[in-house]
């Protein structure tokens, strides 16, 4: 044999291309084992009722990351920061397909902490919240769909205002909901741009905490998204 032949026989399962994990978002995951992790943004578009003449969008930074377990499970953690609002969740979900179309149901528990230091007015506030879901996704091409529908329920509330006054809120409270539509497309051998829009409706004071409102009245507001997946 020759030498260049028995050199390509040696080399060819390490130039193999590995196959790239699966998306991020849509119910299908990253498969099993492997790893998704994403950088993005999101904009909030706080209604005026809440904020009133107050600034009303809200841009946060984003990390996403999805490990793929057998049997169609998958572990999650989600991080999305402002300094005025910061949140943090870890959670899992299972997925099944049917044909083209995938169902997955979701679950993520989280904490978020926000501050405001101006000049007399030194507050921070922190609490814990669950958010379940359910999603649908289908693909065309490169391209993966995603539907979710996610709960968002507040397990306890506490805002402090400089070194004296502490109000909390420790009763379970659904704070409202959100619709999320992804669409994900595989750009390149592994990278994934994806972008999307959200409906919510929440609470006054689940985004906007600063504003301490007491109205438990929920509103609508969109919410847009961006980002890479690697």
């Amino acid at each position: 044999m020759r030498l260049p032949a028995a050199l390509a026989i040696l080399a060819a399962p390490f130039s193999a291309r590995a196959e790239p994990p699966g998306p991020l978002f849509h119910p299908d995951g990253p498969g099993a084992y492997r790893l998704r992790v994403a950088a993005g943004a999101l904009v909030d578009i706080l209604p005026r009722q809440t904020v009133e003449s107050e600034l009303r969008t809200v841009p946060q930074v984003t990390s996403d990351a999805r490990f793929g377990l057998p049997q169609g499970f998958s572990a999650s953690a989600r991080l999305r920061a402002i300094v005025l609002t910061n949140q943090l969740e870890l959670g899992g979900g299972w997925s099944h397909r049917v044909g083209d179309f995938s169902f997955g149901v979701t679950d993520h528990f989280g904490v978020w902490y926000g501050i405001v230091e101006l000049e007399g007015f030194d507050t921070t506030a922190w609490g814990y919240l669950n958010q379940p879901g359910v999603s649908v996704g289908v693909p065309m091409g490169d391209v993966r769909f995603s539907l979710g529908v996610e709960g968002i329920i507040m397990l306890s509330q506490h805002v402090r205002l400089g070194d004296t006054t502490h109000v909390s809120r420790q009763n379970v409270s659904l704070a409202g909901a959100q619709a999320t539509l992804i669409v994900e497309n595989f750009v390149g051998e592994r990278g994934d741009a994806y972008y999307g829009i959200a409906a919510m409706y929440a609470a006054p004071d689940y985004q906007a905490w600063i504003a301490f409102s007491d109205s438990r009245s929920r509103l609508w507001y969109p919410r847009l998204l961006a980002g890479y997946a690697f």
